[in-house]
């Protein structure tokens, strides 16, 4: 039986996380090739090892009953995918809630009658790691987890949707390796991931090795300063080594042309780039031009796809690239019916691609950042992110319980630190995001002061929070309501609804109103529809056919039974009523007709492209039948005009 007589690491507010390295903008090391957003089985390269796969599993219905040596020991088990849950491998009953904790409210404790899983496999590293550091890099694990290698501790870390990072070249031997991992289901930072969703556990995000020489690049950010006209770029790319060293950088565009190239050697093991860029092609969501950044130190390669644009607020509008633009929203969480959380590469981009069918221009993660993979696909096909940390607390007694309280202060500050340190490199991201519904404080204005001394200029979004955000951030605002807030003069930030239009049942309702007012007045920034897909678990029968249930149909406690029905799209991803309802209203080109004057007006809605850049189809119908069609010909309507 494993001894917690002792306070364990997963029930103490004070260890965050043990031996995981200092967190590090996303990118695969030594090849300048694997920039393009792709699944990581596709990643070639001679430093990067994935270790997803077949594991030996074994669950334990708490800790306790865990073998004192289980880290050596044949525990016999079954073979298991990672990533994977293991609510859909049939270990625990799936559990639906929204607001109610899983288990009894005692922070930051959680119950010691906590179950666990241990993960086990063999590898053996390849030739070309030999001499090199090697870190172990863990995308996704809910809710905590130890890691051993060949019978050796190698560290801690919590935060479930966030990356762990460990250096682990002094753990391996030539040969075979073994890696075990045991995943607690529960740890005091549980208390800050009360998401409305079906809670997961497991290893539920890619597991790989990448190999480094020994002086190598840490860490590296790039930034960018416009001038009025947008002709001058002024940027900075700063880079952090292990040793002192000569480092290159190169900004390389599409077509593969070098834009910019130099040389120098660090400094304390920092290098800092200056010089300027004219004219660049600008990034957006409907040109998403990106350029490759290429930093090479030694023998070692980072590169990073980075755009060049300006978000700002221009008094109380959001612009971007000088032009006011309008978030036509959804707010997306990882979900699948058969996997949870361990949605793969052609599941994000199922999504986002649908999202664009649907006319969908502003992605929020709620409630936690999203797999690197989503970010880099965002960045191609263009879409504006509201990166949101993983924090969520409105279970507690009180929402300001936790960001009122100094001993939670140091875990809001890592929530933040590492999603900003790993994703501070992307053109899409257009707000970092304190998380969702967990009160006003001081731990929160601690996460600010933090993202704004990382990255300068950014824009921090958090709701109903008048002292951090950039923008005055609500939920489901009335019509009524929202011309109340568009004819605000005195409030000088943008109005934005984080969550607006909930989709439940035969809702939302009002889209064509809510657009018709966010249009008529610049205050008005649009907004993110709560939400994206409705939330369930697929039986699949013998005779093809599938069922879907929802909370409280495992016989799970708490529950908050199908109010997580509450999508745009189906679990299928099959879009339903309102998701048509929202591409019309999301629509780039408005069309009506005056019955008086015989005329038909169009409005391009689009922030940057002309209409002239597609193809406009007209259909007639009498009674529902086709009687005329035809296309458009020389259409020219400006962004913005009619």
């Amino acid at each position: 039986m494993l001894n917690i007589n002792f306070t364990p690491d997963w029930d103490n507010l004070k260890v965050l996380s043990r031996n995981r390295m200092p967190s590090r903008s996303y990118y695969i090391p030594g090849d300048a090739n694997n920039t393009e957003a792709k699944s990581r089985w596709d990643i070639r390269s001679d430093r990067f090892m994935l270790l997803n796969g077949m594991w030996n599993f074994n669950y334990y219905t708490s800790v306790a009953d865990v073998p004192d040596d289980f880290v050596t020991a044949d525990l016999g088990g079954k073979e298991e995918k990672v990533p994977s849950v293991w609510q859909a491998q049939g270990y625990e009953k799936w559990h639906y809630t929204n607001i109610n904790y899983p288990y009894p409210v005692d922070p930051p404790h959680v119950p010691n009658h906590n179950p666990c899983g241990i993960y086990k496999r063999k590898f053996t590293v390849p030739e070309s790691f030999k001499g090199m550091k090697v870190n172990l890099s863990f995308l996704g694990v809910s809710s905590a987890y130890h890691v051993y290698i060949n019978a050796k501790l190698v560290g801690y870390n919590q935060v479930s949707h966030m990356t762990g990072e460990f250096d682990v070249t002094d753990y391996l031997c030539d040969g075979e390796n073994e890696i075990c991992v045991i995943v607690y289901k529960w740890c005091d930072g549980s208390y800050l991931e009360d998401q409305d969703f079906f809670r997961c556990n497991g290893i539920f995000r890619d597991v790989f090795l990448t190999a480094q020489p020994e002086e190598h690049i840490k860490d590296f950010l790039f930034t960018t300063e416009a001038n009025g006209d947008l002709t001058n770029f002024k940027t900075k790319v700063t880079v952090k080594t292990s040793a002192e060293m000569y480092v290159k950088i190169e900004l390389n565009d599409k077509d593969g042309k070098t834009v910019y190239t130099e040389a120098k050697k660090t400094e304390r093991k920092n290098a800092e780039f200056n010089f300027n860029v004219e004219n660049p092609l600008l990034w957006n969501a409907e040109t998403p031009n990106l350029y490759t950044l290429v930093i090479t130190a030694g023998d070692d390669i980072a590169a990073h796809k980075v755009g060049f644009r300006k978000f700002e607020i221009d008094g109380n509008v959001f612009k971007v690239n000088g032009v006011a633009v309008k978030c036509r929203g959804v707010n997306r969480h990882d979900s699948h019916p058969e996997k949870g959380y361990a949605v793969e590469y052609e599941d994000i981009l199922k999504d986002l691609t649908l999202m664009k069918q649907l006319n969908v221009n502003t992605i929020r993660t709620s409630h936690y950042p999203n797999d690197p993979l989503l970010l880099m696909l965002a960045d191609e096909l263009g879409f504006y992110i509201v990166d949101e940390a993983d924090l969520e607390t409105h279970g507690l007694f009180g929402w300001d319980y936790a960001t009122k309280n100094p001993d939670w202060k140091d875990a809001f500050i890592d929530r933040a630190e590492r999603m900003v340190q790993r994703d501070k490199n992307h053109a899409c991201i257009i707000m970092f995001s304190l998380g969702n519904e967990s009160g006003n404080g001081e731990n929160h204005i601690a996460m600010e002061k933090y993202i704004r001394n990382v990255v300068p200029n950014v824009l921090v979004h958090y709701c109903d929070n008048d002292v951090v955000s950039d923008v005055e951030s609500m939920m489901y605002r009335w019509v009524d309501q929202l011309v109340c807030h568009g004819e605000d003069k005195e409030n000088k930030r943008p109005f934005f609804m984080c969550e607006y239009a909930h989709s439940m049942g035969l809702g939302p309702g009002s889209f064509k109103e809510y657009w018709e007012t966010i249009y008529k007045y610049p205050r008005l920034m649009g907004g993110c529809v709560w939400e994206w897909c409705d939330h369930a678990v697929a039986h699949k029968h013998e005779d093809g056919s599938v069922t879907y249930t929802y909370g409280g149909d495992h016989g799970e406690y708490p529950h908050d039974g199908n109010f997580c029905c509450d999508g745009l799209v189906y679990p299928d991803r099959t879009p339903s009523t309102a998701a048509l309802e929202m591409k019309q209203a999301y629509t780039p080109l408005n069309v009506s007709f005056c019955k008086d004057c015989g005329r038909i007006k169009m409005i391009n809605r689009l922030d940057f492209t002309n209409i002239s850049e597609y193809t406009v189809k007209w259909t007639a119908l009498l009674n529902g039948d086709e009687i005329a069609s035809g296309i458009f010909e020389d259409l020219d309507i400006a962004p913005h005009a009619t």
